[in-house]
């Protein structure tokens, strides 16, 4: 009788041990997994999915977006043809090969599987921002732009979102307005590589090339900026060069230039002769004693880095818009103090004059009102300005 029944027992036992067993095997290769993505070793993530086939289809379809992720179509086009056919009903396979065939340049065939995708009850998110990418291509920009803000509802960052609405606007030449979206979100993260390349371009583009010049001087002394700045502005198509732009700026005037506060480059180049070639052109995203306000002479202010001296009349154009300079400065605010200006003033306007930036608050129709909030608010050199309206970026 103990026999009858210590047979069963053990079988048991052995059962939840397997079950155990198998468990803490799943559970490591996921932390194994999550710790190869993390490093972002792509190569070794490949070779952990490829050795792991058999145990789940989910590495397969893994390694078809990894391959995807990494643009080796063939790769990618190989291991697709092994799904099955009830793996090709899944949402997240099919989702992958509508990615495939869009980078295959098969739009067609990427929007059908896409509304199986929706039909399937596929993420919302991944619905619409493939769209948005896959009518971008096809010259569908209104529809494309409607893709990308819908993503927005279900997830997808503002960044990201901006910046490929952007790209569009660059597809349509309409670089002054990308120009104006992309700054804004280039003195939110100046180190962000997209956004500098994307806006280097639309900023040449749009003969804003002192804008381009601040992207190049992140990384580059001045010199080397404005030797980039010139390739690029020939690689692009934009006749001007910049050391005959500059004569034009009339920052040249109003600022005194101070080359030792520019930004130094931080790594060696190993091709000095071919500068513009590392630039990368566009790209969309797959996934401060107060003074008299109303002097008629040079003021002199502090700002963040520098002293400047500034002849108003060079900038003021006796327009009917007034606002308050509250700080100015040749390099980007941190986003800190950004956020705590809006937070005290409300809307902050960039008025960018050369390398010189210029942060102004409010907006009135004249100059006493101007005049009235300037005592109220109490910013140490801050002052009434008039600069041309058309100037202004909204941060």
């Amino acid at each position: 009788m103990k026999n009858q029944v210590m047979i069963p027992l053990i079988s048991l036992v052995l059962v939840l041990a397997g079950c155990v067993s198998g468990d803490s095997y799943n559970d490591g290769l996921a932390i194994k997994e999550q710790l190869l993505i993390n490093t972002g070793d792509n190569h070794k993530l490949i070779e952990f999915y490829k050795s792991n086939l058999s145990i789940s289809s989910e590495y397969k379809v893994k390694l078809v977006q990894i391959y995807l992720d990494t643009n080796d179509i063939q790769s990618a086009s190989f291991y697709a043809n092994t799904f099955s056919d009830n793996e090709r009903k899944l949402p997240q396979f099919i989702l992958t090969l509508a990615r495939l065939d869009y980078m295959q340049k098969q739009y067609d065939s990427a929007l059908i599987k896409l509304e199986q995708y929706r039909r399937s009850k596929g993420v919302s998110y991944d619905y619409y921002w493939l769209s948005g990418l896959i009518n971008a291509e096809q010259k569908n920009y209104d529809e494309a732009i409607i893709n990308f803000g819908e993503s927005r509802k279900f997830g997808a960052s503002d960044r990201s979102v901006n910046n490929n609405i952007a790209f569009i606007q660059m597809m349509q030449s309409k670089y002054r307005q990308a120009t104006d979206i992309l700054y804004k979100l280039y003195l939110e993260q100046p180190n962000d590589k997209k956004i500098q390349s994307n806006l280097l371009i639309a900023s040449v583009k749009s003969n804003r090339l002192d804008i381009a010049l601040d992207v190049l001087k992140q990384e580059h002394d001045e010199l080397s900026a404005k030797r980039i700045l010139d390739e690029v502005v020939t690689k692009v198509g934009i006749a001007t060069s910049f050391s005959e732009e500059a004569k034009s700026l009339k920052a040249a005037d109003a600022v005194k230039e101070d080359s030792s506060a520019l930004a130094k480059v931080s790594s060696p180049r190993s091709n000095q002769n071919s500068m513009a070639s590392s630039v990368a052109i566009g790209d969309i995203e797959h996934d401060t004693p107060r003074a008299k306000s109303d002097s008629d002479v040079s003021i002199s202010y502090s700002t963040l880095d520098e002293t400047y001296v500034m002849d108003v009349e060079k900038v003021n154009v006796g327009s009917n818009s007034y606002r308050i300079q509250v700080l100015a400065t040749n390099r980007v605010i941190p986003p800190s103090l950004l956020k705590d200006l809006k937070a005290k003033h409300g809307v902050v306007y960039l008025y960018q004059e050369g390398n010189l930036k210029r942060y102004c608050v409010g907006q009135f129709d004249n100059r006493h009102s101007a005049n009235v909030v300037l005592k109220e608010i109490e910013i140490s050199g801050a002052f009434v300005v008039n600069y041309d309206p058309r100037r202004f970026i909204e941060l």
